[in-house]
């Protein structure tokens, strides 16, 4: 599924979104920015994900990891992020690990 798929029909009518800030991305742009972090430096993909997730990233993350995370944030920002229901769901997921002892990675936050 392509990013212009997963946009709501209204919203793909006038071929944009908004995001919290109120800013207007069409959903071009955000395809485009979106290819532009491949060509992004470790540096600058460190600071741009210090600046959507607003702390600083995992000492060791992996690229790939990096550029997903920021790609994902950035349609967070356009496309809303998960339902409620499905935050509900992963909770009781991450959870159920911690409690288990199956995922003692997983944290809160």
């Amino acid at each position: 599924m392509t990013l212009k798929q997963s946009v709501p029909a209204d919203i793909a009518a006038i071929g944009a979104a908004v995001n919290v800030e109120g800013l207007v991305m069409v959903s071009q742009d955000l395809d485009e920015r979106i290819a532009e972090l491949q060509t992004l430096r470790r540096e600058k993909l460190l600071e741009e994900w210090e600046v959507l997730w607003k702390r600083k990233p995992p000492k060791h993350i992996s690229r790939v990891l990096l550029i997903r995370s920021i790609a994902y944030k950035l349609q967070e920002q356009i496309y809303a992020g998960l339902s409620p229901t499905c935050r509900k769901a992963l909770d009781r997921l991450i959870k159920s690990a911690q409690r288990s002892g199956a995922a003692s990675c997983l944290h809160d936050g």
